[in-house]
């Protein structure tokens, strides 16, 4: 089974693609022995996207799993200097 969306090689029975995270329909075969998807009343399907050339990662770079975000990065920030702020306090009310 392929996935309709970016057209990776899906093992049976999973729910979502491992790649892009798709949801995968569940298909049920119709009288013409081609694979059909059941949809909701008034719904339609998108036709399947072109699939685009997947890009490696450079090898420095740290493998993080789709979906999660890098860590956070604190800065500090130096503290304001209490004779500029005397100043700028001085310079508004003059």
């Amino acid at each position: 089974m392929h996935c309709q969306y970016c057209d990776t090689e899906l093992p049976a029975g999973v729910s979502f693609c491992t790649n892009c995270g798709a949801r995968v329909p569940e298909a049920t075969p119709s009288s013409a022995g081609q694979p059909t998807t059941n949809l909701p009343d008034g719904s339609f399907q998108l036709p399947p996207t072109p699939s685009r050339p997947t890009v490696a990662p450079p090898a420095s770079a740290p493998y993080l799993p789709q979906g999660t975000l890098p860590p956070a990065v604190y800065v500090q920030v130096p503290p304001n200097s209490n004779s500029a702020t005397v100043s700028l306090i001085f310079g508004i009310l003059s």
